[in-house]
C-alpha cells in the first residue's frame, strides 16, 4: 500500500503542476495588460513602466511562473488587481460557501442515487424500473440552472419556503444552511441520476451472482440481499462514478452560485473574469482545479482499499 500511495502522491504533484503551468500560460496570452488595467488609459508611460516593473510583468515569462510558483507553495498567491487583498485570503473566505454547497450537493446526489438505483434494478422489467428510469432520464437532460430557477420559484417565490438567493454568514446559523438547500438540489440533481443509472447497472450485474443466488436460498429478505449483498459488491464502479461526480459539484458550482448570488468561489472566478482581474482568475482557477484533483487522488485511494488487485 506504501508504493501505491508513494505513487498516487507522485502522480498528484504531476497533475498540480501541469494544471498551473497550462493556466499560468493561457493567462499569459488572453490580450489584456494587468499594468494598464491599475493604472488606467490616461496614465503617462513612465507610471505605466513603474507598475509593469512592480508585478514584475517586465521579467520572462518563465522566471514568472517559477516564481510564482515558488510562492503559490509557500500559500501566496498573490494579490488582487481590483480589491488589493491577498487572493489566499479572498479564496479562503469564499471557500466558506463553495465547500459546504459542494459536500450538501454530494449528499444529496448518493442520498438520492444509491436507493432508487437499487430499486429500479430490483423490480427490473417492472413497474417501478420503468418509473425510475423515467425520472433518472430526466434529471439527466435538465439543465441545472433551469432546475435552479423553477426551485426559485416554487418555494421561494411561490411558497416562501425558503430564500431565492443570497448567504447570510454561517453566524446566521440555520438560515446559512437553508440557504445552501436549493441550490445544493439543483447542483445535485444531473449527478444524482447519472450515478443512479451507474448503481442500477452495476447492481443488476450483481444480482445474476452465484452468490447472491445463495443469499436468497437462505432466506434472506430481499432488501438484505438487495443492499448488504448486492449493493455492497457492485461499490467499485460507483465509488469511481462519485469521484467524478464530486470533481463535476466543484466545477459546476460556478453556474449555480450565479443563479442564487452565492458568494463562493465559482462567483468569485466570473467576477475576477469581468474585471479583468488575471491574478485572481489564475488564482481561483488553479484552486478548483487543485481541488477536483484531490478528490481524483482521494478516490484513488479508496478504490485501491475496496480492491486490493488495483494496488498491485
Amino acid at each position: 500500500m506504501g508504493a501505491y500511495l508513494v505513487r498516487r502522491l507522485v502522480g498528484l504533484a504531476i497533475t498540480l503542476f501541469l494544471i498551473s503551468f497550462a493556466v499560468f500560460l493561457v493567462l499569459e496570452v488572453i490580450p489584456g495588460d494587468p499594468a494598464q488595467i491599475i493604472v488606467g488609459l490616461g496614465a503617462s508611460p513612465a507610471t505605466y513602466q513603474a507598475v509593469r516593473a512592480k508585478l514584475g510583468l517586465n521579467r520572462p515569462v518563465l522566471d514568472r511562473y517559477f516564481t510564482w510558483l515558488l510562492h503559490a507553495a509557500c500559500g501566496n498567491l498573490g494579490t488582487s488587481l481590483q480589491q488589493d487583498l491577498p487572493i489566499s485570503r479572498i479564496i479562503a473566505a469564499r471557500m466558506e460557501v463553495t465547500l459546504p454547497l459542494s459536500g450538501l450537493a454530494f449528499l444529496f446526489a448518493i442520498g438520492f442515487a444509491l436507493p432508487l438505483g437499487a430499486f429500479t434494478a430490483a423490480h427490473h422489467n417492472r413497474w417501478g424500473d420503468y418509473v425510475g428510469r423515467l425520472g433518472l432520464q430526466l434529471g439527466m437532460i435538465v439543465p441545472e440552472f433551469w432546475v435552479g430557477i423553477l426551485l426559485i420559484l416554487f418555494f421561494s417565490v411561490q411558497l416562501h419556503i425558503a430564500p431565492a438567493g443570497g448567504f447570510p454568514g454561517w453566524s446566521a446559523g440555520g438560515r446559512a444552511l437553508l440557504a445552501l438547500v436549493l441550490p445544493a438540489v439543483a447542483l445535485s440533481l444531473p449527478r444524482a441520476a447519472l450515478l443512479g443509472r451507474m448503481v442500477r447497472g452495476a447492481v443488476l450485474e450483481v444480482l445474476g451472482e452465484d452468490y447472491v443466488q445463495t443469499a436468497r436460498g437462505k432466506g434472506l429478505s430481499e432488501s438484505r440481499v438487495l443492499y448488504r449483498h448486492a449493493l455492497r459488491n457492485a461499490l467499485l464502479p460507483i465509488v469511481t462514478l462519485s469521484g467524478i461526480i464530486a470533481a463535476q459539484l466543484i466545477a459546476g458550482s460556478i453556474l449555480i452560485e450565479n443563479v442564487f448570488s452565492l458568494p463562493g468561489v465559482g462567483r468569485l472566478a466570473f467576477q475576477a473574469i469581468g474585471a479583468r482581474d488575471l491574478p485572481l482568475v489564475q488564482g481561483t482557477v488553479v484552486v478548483i482545479a487543485a481541488l477536483i484533483a484531490a478528490v481524483n487522488f482521494a478516490v484513488d485511494l479508496t478504490y485501491g482499499l475496496l480492491d486490493p488487485r488495483i494496488r498491485y
